[in-house]
């Protein structure tokens, strides 16, 4: 008697719905748990920095070293207090001393961001990419509970540099429309060729759509930068996985980076401006240490949401 083989059933499996870019499409719910508030992954990264103080304040005490001798020199001490002493001198009884405060605050903000020299530019980039590579393998080994030392961050953390420098180029190049809208806009209004309020608002608008591109495209590179510090890891599967880990939540992401800055700033007008209304002999060598340890929360704050994309 001839057996008969059993009847096997076969289920069919939905197809899962997807995006594609630039087209109107309804909202596919992510899976996994929600992702952590601002609130939370700040207090995550202050409670790291707390439970490791030793380790990233002596990193960020290299970083304010070398970016003292290297790049700012005094020019940011010289810079300051010129421009406090011509407001006192040109300006006194005209502004309030919290507008000369303002103003004081705005000359540390651009005498930071920019060099006491040509070299100066260079030796930024290279000590912001050697730095953010010591905190990223630093933030790694504590978050998995590991006890290392300020030495072994930059003896073991610089080893993925070609890596990391290929992948931060293709983020300098998805800036490039936010660069060309600035350029349009700036142009536009200096120039005094929009001139009307309508022609001001249409380049406003290429700017905001150039800006969004560019936001659009750095939101998911951002985190390859962390990908690629991982063992065998290469610039292109790095980008990839990173794309992956936003998928369906670039909305909740995009709100939780753009959380920092505003913090960040917030974080630098309540501290440091006070202190050039009150106590301006302090103002900038507190303004220094600050922004040491904007460079820490900027790379702990990113990685610990990356971890909560995995």
């Amino acid at each position: 008697m001839a057996k008969t083989r059993p009847t096997v059933t076969k289920k069919r499996l939905k197809k899962q719905r997807e995006y594609k870019s630039f087209r109107l499409a309804k909202k596919i719910k992510p899976s996994g748990k929600p992702l952590p508030g601002i609130y939370q992954l700040f207090k995550q990264t202050i409670k790291l920095l707390l439970g490791n103080k030793k380790l990233f304040f002596g990193i960020i005490a290299v970083y304010i070293l070398l970016n003292l001798l290297l790049v700012n020199g005094l020019s940011l001490f010289t810079d300051f207090y010129t421009t406090k002493q011509e407001i006192e001198d040109s300006l006194a009884g005209q502004i309030s001393g919290w507008s000369a405060a303002l103003a004081l605050f705005g000359v540390l903000i651009n005498s930071a961001s920019s060099s006491s020299s040509e070299a100066g530019g260079v030796y930024q980039l290279f000590l912001t990419l050697t730095i953010s590579l010591a905190l990223i393998w630093a933030i790694r080994q504590v978050s998995a509970g590991e006890k290392i030392r300020v030495k072994q961050a930059f003896y073991l953390g610089l080893y993925p540099l070609a890596q990391f420098i290929l992948v931060a180029c293709v983020v300098i190049l998805q800036l490039i429309p936010f660069l060309i809208g600035n350029f349009l806009l700036s142009t536009a209004i200096t120039n005094s060729i929009a001139i009307t309020a309508v022609e001001i608002s249409l380049f406003i608008v290429v700017f905001v759509l150039l800006a969004l591109l560019s936001f659009y495209m750095v939101l998911s590179s951002i985190f390859a930068l962390y990908i690629v510090t991982l063992p065998d890891m290469t610039p292109m599967k790095a980008l990839r996985s990173a794309r992956g880990l936003v998928l369906h939540r670039r909305l909740s992401v995009a709100l939780r980076l753009l959380g920092l800055p505003i913090l960040s700033l917030l974080f630098f007008v309540l501290i440091v401006l006070p202190l050039i209304y009150f106590l301006p002999f302090l103002a900038v060598l507190v303004f220094l240490i600050l922004s040491g340890m904007m460079l820490y929360f900027f790379h702990s704050y990113v990685y610990q949401l990356y971890r909560s994309l995995l």
